[in-house]
């Protein structure tokens, strides 16, 4: 039997109770699903989602639920986070349309009131808890009025019921789809600052903490430090990630975002504790399957011919729950 427990701002969290012993390895993926809203109006959604001119419509929205659900289908990761998702209710379809031997259990989701997006996370493996926050921005000029998506934040526990092992930090940072770069750019350093900030209190006992998600950012506009490490600075002091990006053989011509023919590398999957590859077993981009091109170029969607998928790429992680010298990791 399920339970459905929410929890504020707009936090759902789907919780079965089932044993299960803990896994040698486990796989964690990332992915921007570009604007996936429900066909039912709101008012937030974008024009080409809503009104009397739009093409958009229930047949529609079902046509993009089947083609996401065999997209994740072949992702096949054991905890998948998700960007642009419009609310719980998407969160629940995909659930639903994911009839699989491996479902998805547990689940939880992070939406300001109001907002156009939020984030989410299905997970093979127990939820224990969820946190959001987020960067608030008050300006009496209306040109500066954005919305700066919260951050989710999940604890999982790979032990099922015990403590848990893994905090995931799941993110969408500003875009720079902006007339004023500079302006976007401040508010992703204001983002910036709440995760690194986050990462460093996150409890001592927990071996693994990971963040996720769509930053809007290459890596290469990130402060690198060294052997693949990055600062991030937080509202102090500034917190060392590593990015397996830096793993990439060919690091120039490969990301998760193409734009203007050129690959970007603005998705990410940080390895913040332990900070290197010591538990990394695999990381790649997931561009094999219909949701790309024959180059392997994600295929945006687009609302008039129903056509596409993302415009981003999914991202996955093998990690291994035991360190080189063979002990366990957790």
């Amino acid at each position: 039997m399920k339970k459905l427990y929410f929890i504020i701002p707009a936090v759902l969290i789907l919780v079965s109770c089932r044993s299960e012993k803990k896994p040698e390895y486990f796989s964690l993926a990332t992915y921007n699903v570009q604007c996936f809203f429900d066909s039912v109006t709101d008012g937030t959604e974008y024009s080409d989602f809503s009104g009397a001119k739009s093409k958009w419509n229930e047949e529609k929205y079902i046509r993009r639920l089947k083609k996401l659900s065999a997209v994740i289908k072949d992702i096949d990761a054991d905890i998948l986070a998700l960007q642009e998702i419009e609310n719980e209710d998407v969160m629940r379809d995909i659930v639903n349309y994911l009839s699989m031997d491996k479902p998805y259990k547990y689940c939880a989701f992070a939406k300001e009131y109001g907002g156009v997006f939020g984030c989410g996370v299905l997970s093979r493996y127990p939820i224990t808890s969820v946190q959001s926050a987020q960067v608030q921005f008050f300006s009496t000029d209306s040109r500066y009025e954005v919305e700066l998506r919260p951050q989710l934040k999940v604890f999982i526990s790979l032990n099922k019921l015990k403590t848990p092992d893994l905090c995931l930090f799941v993110v969408h940072w500003k875009s720079k789809n902006s007339k004023t770069h500079i302006q976007t750019a401040g508010f992703r350093r204001m983002q910036e600052n709440l995760l690194a900030s986050s990462i460093s209190t996150v409890p001592a006992e927990i071996p693994l903490i990971a963040a996720v998600g769509d930053f809007n950012q290459d890596v290469s506009e990130f402060e690198w430090y060294e052997n693949g490490t990055i600062l991030l600075q937080g509202f102090k002091e500034k917190t060392q990630v590593f990015t397996p990006w830096f793993l990439s053989e060919n690091f120039e011509d490969t990301g998760s975002y193409y734009y203007q023919d050129k690959w970007e590398k603005i998705d990410n999957i940080f390895l913040c504790k332990p900070l290197d590859s010591s538990i990394l077993q695999d990381f790649s981009t997931v561009s094999d399957g219909t949701h790309t091109d024959e180059n392997g170029i994600p295929i945006p969607y687009k609302v008039y011919s129903d056509y596409g998928w993302s415009d981003h790429l999914p991202l996955k992680a093998k990690l291994s729950v035991l360190i080189p010298d063979g002990k366990s990791a957790f």
